[in-house]
């Protein structure tokens, strides 16, 4: 008797599981709707008690509420391959499968429930014929039911963004889509050579996989081997995709490489396949074709077409954000060149590394996320080719990570980066940004001419290597004597000129050298009338404090309405020499010096350093910055001139920052 009670013991030992307060917990998140908190607590509780169904569901049921299905039936499959004698595990993952419409994994999925004495009422048989069909590959090939299950379940287990596991299932599956997918996967987990080798066997086997052609032109390029993509396009043009999969990357690839022509003639021989029909073919996947033809046809400035061509994509699924987005913008194009926004991030970044990259933002150090960016191995090439081509967060996210090579010394990234700012896409003040950069990292020499769009129109501006800051410097005076100068400052602003030199003099009579208040003073003086004392005051200054920008070019600004110019020229010569400014001194100086080339009978020049400062422009505080150095100049210019650049002051003043 002990023997036998011993093994029925063995027999009905039971695996852990959670206690109920568990699950509640994660239930009454659910029941709030706080899809991401149940969801992170319930796989938290799947890795303890891995082998408890009720999780299982509870998993499935909070992917489906937020409408994640693919992830439910990732969650699903799990379930059913960790207990594959489980009735409710293959169960949750019939019913995933059937909702998805994934046919081969529905059917298999059934056949082992009945397996397991399951009855499965009311499945749908589908047509032996399109059957047949669907496991006739492209080349020809009838693939086997095995390698169709498995080609399904790869495609659920990519859509839920489980690549670990949608690789150990597409390895070795023999069939021009699983490999395809298994490159796309490889790619999405950073094993970029290794997607590389995938795509190059698929395009091998079969010559008319364009869908391989293209990731293989893409992936070259990503790893810098530009001209290896570039011999790969030509065989891509010259081909006639055979389903819309094919024509799809054969579009994308050749739009990428900048094949314009070559990717409308792909586009227009492909449309009169018999295949190719908006009711035939996935209404998204068509949509994206004729947008991208709308793209090639824009970037060759034939917009009436481009306009056509989105209209009629929008017309077969209108929920194409990027035609929508791109029909809006047109109108802007009749004056500049067109960069229309092509692609998105679904295949031109991977995505374990953008999710990582999401994640750590959210609390990550600078350099830190330094790390993060240099973690990407894409190449110059790849990027500038997503500049031009992304929506708005690739831009971004293309050019932070040109910028972050460049800062460590990368000079293709900041050659590249030097092209891009000519162009017209984003904003001046993101092209400013690009060129400080460029700049601070010494990619300019100084006095080097660079090519940049602002102001609606290509530039050719000449950029010092300076760098400015916007660091605030710590207090001169302590506390006491910084409030006495502060309120002189207000005092002056409100016309009290005589209070405002009482505050002054008090200070001097503790600290008789500080040069703030040293300059202020000599300013008033001079603003008063008090001429002599008051230049006086700011040569002393300058005696003391030789590098102090300040009172030299204030001493500058008195000089030059008193036309001694040779003498103010004396007084700023010098300055320049500087690598690093405040963003005030540097408008100071630069204001300064454009009121002398003014005075000396070159307004044009003069109005040119003026326009420089504008895209530098961030702050109400810059903007004043900014109408101090126009009232410098203004009186210089001539009265065209003039009435120009009191407009401009007009508008950014009205410019929210």
């Amino acid at each position: 008797m002990a023997k036998k009670s011993t093994k029925t013991k063995a027999r009905t030992k039971q695996s852990p599981k959670p206690n109920p307060a568990q699950i509640e917990a994660v239930e009454r998140l659910l029941r709030n709707k706080q899809y991401q908190e149940a969801e992170a607590r319930a796989r938290g509780l799947l890795e303890r008690f891995p082998d408890y169904g009720g999780l299982y569901r509870l998993l499935i049921d909070i992917l489906e509420q937020k409408n994640d299905h693919y992830g439910a039936g990732a969650a699903a499959w799990l379930w059913a391959r960790n207990r594959p004698n489980s009735a409710p595990a293959q169960g949750a993952l019939l019913q995933s499968a059937a909702r998805l419409g994934l046919v081969h994994l529905m059917l298999s999925t059934a056949e082992r429930l009945r397996a397991l004495g399951a009855e499965v009422p009311g499945l749908p048989q589908p047509d032996p014929a399109l059957l047949e069909e669907m496991r006739t590959m492209p080349d020809g090939r009838i693939a086997t039911a095995e390698d169709m299950f498995a080609f399904d379940t790869g495609r659920l287990l990519m859509g839920a963004r489980d690549f670990p596991n949608a690789i150990a299932v597409l390895q070795g599956v023999e069939i021009a889509s699983a490999r395809n997918n298994l490159g796309a996967t490889l790619f999405h987990v950073q094993r970029i050579e290794d997607a590389l080798q995938a795509f190059s066997a698929g395009w091998q086997a079969d010559a008319d996989n364009l869908f391989a052609l293209g990731w293989l032109i893409r992936l070259r390029c990503y790893l810098g081997d530009e001209d290896g993509a570039r011999g790969l396009v030509t065989p891509l043009a010259a081909a006639t995709a055979r389903r819309t999969d094919d024509l799809l990357m054969q579009l994308d690839a050749l739009l990428f490489m900048g094949e314009d022509a070559a990717a409308l003639a792909a586009f227009e021989r492909a449309s009169k396949q018999s295949w190719f029909s908006d009711k035939e073919g996935a209404p998204d996947a068509m949509a994206r074709v004729r947008h991208f033809a709308a793209c090639a046809s824009a970037r060759r400035g034939n917009l009436k077409q481009a306009r056509q061509y989105w209209k009629e994509a929008l017309a077969t699924s209108d929920s194409l954000l990027v035609a929508r987005d791109n029909l809006a913008a047109i109108s802007g194009w009749n004056n500049a060149p067109a960069f229309p926004v092509m692609f998105d991030m679904s295949h031109s970044f991977p995505v374990n590394w953008l999710e990582q990259l999401k994640l750590g933002t959210q609390s990550i150090t600078p350099q830190a996320l330094q790390d993060r960016l240099a973690e990407l191995t894409a190449s110059p090439a790849y990027l500038e080719r997503i500049c031009r081509a992304g929506d708005v967060g690739m831009r971004g996210l293309a050019v932070l990570l040109l910028r972050a090579q460049a800062t460590r010394g990368n000079s293709d990234a900041a050659k590249r980066l030097k092209a891009f700012i000519a162009l017209p896409i984003g904003t001046d003040e993101d092209r400013m940004e690009i060129l400080n950069v460029l700049r601070q990292h010494q990619f300019l020499a100084k006095n080097e001419t660079v090519d940049i769009w602002l102001k609606g129109r290509l530039q050719s501006i000449v950029l010092t290597a300076y760098e400015i800051h916007r660091e605030v410097e710590p207090p001169e005076l302590p506390p006491h004597l910084q409030a006495l100068l502060d309120e002189s400052i207000d005092k002056n602003a409100n016309g009290d000129i005589a209070g405002a030199q009482a505050c002054l003099r008090q200070i001097l009579e503790q600290t008789p050298d500080n040069r703030t208040t040293l300059g202020n003073l000599g300013q008033l003086l001079i603003h008063q009338g008090e001429r002599e004392a008051g230049e006086a005051m700011l040569r002393r200054v300058i005696a003391l404090y030789p590098d102090y920008l300040h009172p030299r070019c204030n001493l500058a600004k008195v000089l030059i309405r008193d036309n001694r110019l040779d003498e103010a020229q004396d007084l700023l010569g010098d300055l320049h020499k500087r690598e690093r400014f405040h963003i005030q001194d540097y408008f100071l100086l630069i204001g300064t010096t454009a009121a002398l080339t003014a005075a000396r009978g070159d307004p044009v020049a003069a109005k040119q350093m003026v326009d420089q400062l504008e895209p530098m422009v961030e702050t109400e505080e810059d903007a004043a910055y900014l109408n101090d150095v126009n009232s410098m100049v203004i009186a210089h210019l001539p009265d065209q001139a003039i009435n120009k650049m009191v407009e401009q002051v007009g508008k950014l003043f009205k410019r929210k920052k």
